[in-house]
């Protein structure tokens, strides 16, 4: 795992209820947990804070790093993208991006296709992205492409399920993905029924961001279909559901661990 991302699941899921800030020696401890040294942590933070991620104020010779809206917003976003519920009914349509940007602008045409990526699009070609979901004007504000002639948001249909299931085949690699979720419910599904009552708070905070750091990985390559366009056998639910199921039965106790270690009452006096 790495520490940026070890970093926004912390404020994400804990600082961001505790005031919003966390002392440099606090993240540092916190990620030691992860096997992420001193020196990496204050790099992380530094170049966070020159992004535009934190705040920082010197508290004595301690250092707090406070969030800004624009991290605010970022988690928001992520959040709605990471609990968002897979579509139950489909009536056949696509949202299609079709990109026409030159290759001296490189670096806004990668940009555009992360974006693309963590919503959930598979490339259906060089310069064209499909989704299942039908959120035209959402993507078009996520893209910002109001009086772009570059970009076009269109909705479009195959009007064949099996056409439909083609274009399913080649924009997302289902067996690899299906692999994927194997895996992770090895590793967490036995977990959800474990009894947690002497669970360690400390313990119970680093699994609940291990869940969410591991799960978060595989929101840049599937597309969450609707049930008609899935594989037979399809894991994907059964994944989102453990990872839901695990997160929740982890919160209090991680949470009260969180508090203990974020909150002022730990500032050395």
């Amino acid at each position: 795992m790495k520490a940026r991302e070890l970093v926004f699941d912390l404020y994400g899921d804990y600082a961001r209820y505790l005031g919003g800030e966390i002392r440099l020696a606090v993240i540092t401890e916190l990620l030691e947990d992860f096997d992420i040294g001193a020196p990496t942590t204050r790099v992380t933070m530094s170049r966070m804070r020159k992004e535009g991620w934190f705040e920082t104020e010197r508290q004595g010779r301690e250092t707090s790093y406070r969030m800004t809206p624009k991290l605010v917003q970022y988690l928001d976003a992520g959040h709605e993208r990471i609990f968002r519920p897979p579509i139950r009914e489909w009536v056949g349509r696509w949202t299609l991006v079709m990109m026409q940007i030159p290759e001296k602008e490189r670096a806004r045409r990668d940009r555009l296709k992360r974006i693309l990526s963590w919503e959930g699009f598979g490339q259906l070609n060089s310069s064209s992205w499909i989704s299942p979901r039908q959120n035209t004007a959402d993507v078009e504000k996520l893209l910002n492409v109001e009086g772009d002639g570059q970009i076009d948001v269109v909705i479009m249909e195959t009007g064949s399920l099996e056409k439909d299931r083609v274009l399913v085949a080649r924009c997302w690699d289902l067996s690899s993905l299906d692999a994927w979720y194997a895996d992770f419910l090895d590793r967490w599904e036995n977990y959800r029924l474990r009894d947690i009552s002497e669970l360690e708070p400390r313990q119970a905070l680093r699994d609940r961001i291990e869940i969410i750091t591991t799960y978060r990985q595989v929101l840049f390559l599937d597309p969450f279909l609707p049930r008609i366009l899935q594989p037979e056998g399809w894991l994907g639910g059964r994944a989102f559901q453990t990872f839901v199921a695990v997160h929740d039965m982890l919160a209090a106790l991680s949470m009260s661990y969180a508090a203990d270690m974020i909150t002022p009452t730990r500032l050395d006096m």
